[in-house]
């Protein structure tokens, strides 16, 4: 999702990302969807949007990273932080299946998690 054409300033899409950040933060280490526990989050620099690294349970033998970015404006307007922790609290409910938005992170894809926090 571009920066250009928004209705949000730059100072209200940098107060979004930090507050997504630092509401996701807060659940690092703990398991927000099952089996998946937050790892980090880091605000996105080109778009206006954080990524957010999971992993699979502290207990699992082989921690699997899942790397998703989730866009912090929609229809011009920020994301609350509160969306985008409940939008990664419905990861443990249902299939999801996410496409790569085409890029990489810490050599993974970067999968698209904005149908998370839709609505």
């Amino acid at each position: 999702m571009p920066v250009m054409g928004l209705t949000c300033t730059e100072g209200c899409l940098s107060r979004a990302q930090s507050a997504g950040a630092a509401a996701l933060w807060r659940y690092t280490g703990t398991p927000i969807a099952r089996p998946y526990c937050v790892r980090g989050c880091i605000p996105e620099r080109d778009d206006a949007a954080v990524i957010v690294a999971l992993w699979a349970g502290p207990n699992a033998r082989e921690k699997r990273n899942l790397f998703l970015i989730l866009p912090l404006v929609s229809g011009g307007l920020p994301v609350p932080p509160r969306s985008v922790v409940a939008g990664l609290m419905r990861l443990g409910h249902g299939t999801r299946l996410f496409g790569s938005v085409g890029r990489r992170f810490d050599g993974k894809p970067l999968l698209d998690g904005g149908g998370l926090v839709e609505g």
